[in-house]
């Protein structure tokens, strides 16, 4: 039996994964040993030096991985072809310029995953639009222990929805794609994702000072 519409898409889809710190290093590592096309961008050359040379090395809840992938430091740097998905695995305070930088890169149906915490979907829909913007709420701890050395600390869910609601088949593609990628807990497509952001701010609030 051949493979279905979405399986061809998630086999043959690019993808960047813009910071290469404790969630972006461990989505990167995820996506490369289960063998699809990602590239990451690190914006620091200490730690795009140490991929290049020594590989990614990433602690999981399923054991070591050690990877190699493509890697550059700035989003000018990429190759020239166009990526289907971006996963912005920055800080908030940065995701806005992490957008801008790689949306020149994304073919013309490409979308912008952001990885942050916070309402990030609302401010990026607002400058590139709500097509644009496909959301992902990180439910799993991830740390950075050195340059190319990261390490998954908990288990939990990947939620993927759009910000006005719905499930249509961006949603469905990027949830597929990043199924290889599965932190532990699986991977969750929701219609209301601005309903799951809410509750893991209030998460967030009750647990963090």
């Amino acid at each position: 039996m051949g493979m279905t519409a979405e399986e061809a898409w998630v086999e043959g889809a690019r993808v960047v994964v813009v910071g290469c710190g404790g969630v972006g290093g461990c989505m990167a590592a995820r996506l490369a040993d289960a063998g699809r096309n990602v590239v990451a961008v690190t914006g620091n050359p200490d730690i795009t030096r140490s991929i290049g040379e020594h590989g990614l090395h990433a602690g999981l809840p399923s054991g070591d991985r050690m990877v190699r992938l493509d890697v550059v430091t700035r989003a000018a740097a990429l190759p020239a072809v166009k990526f289907d998905v971006a996963l912005l695995a920055v800080p908030p305070n940065r995701i806005e310029g992490a957008a801008a930088d790689v949306l020149p890169h994304l073919a013309d149906d490409g979308v912008l995953v952001p990885l942050a915490n916070g309402l990030p979907e609302e401010r990026l829909a607002e400058l590139f639009g709500h097509h644009r913007v496909v959301g992902g709420i990180v439910g799993f701890g991830a740390s950075m222990h050195g340059p190319g050395r990261v390490e998954q600390t908990s288990e939990g869910t990947l939620i993927i929805g759009r910000l006005h609601g719905g499930i249509d088949q961006a949603t469905r593609r990027v949830a597929a794609l990043l199924a290889a990628a599965d932190p532990g807990g699986g991977v969750e497509v929701t219609a209301n994702l601005r309903g799951a952001r809410w509750a893991k701010l209030a998460v967030n609030a009750a647990i963090s000072s």
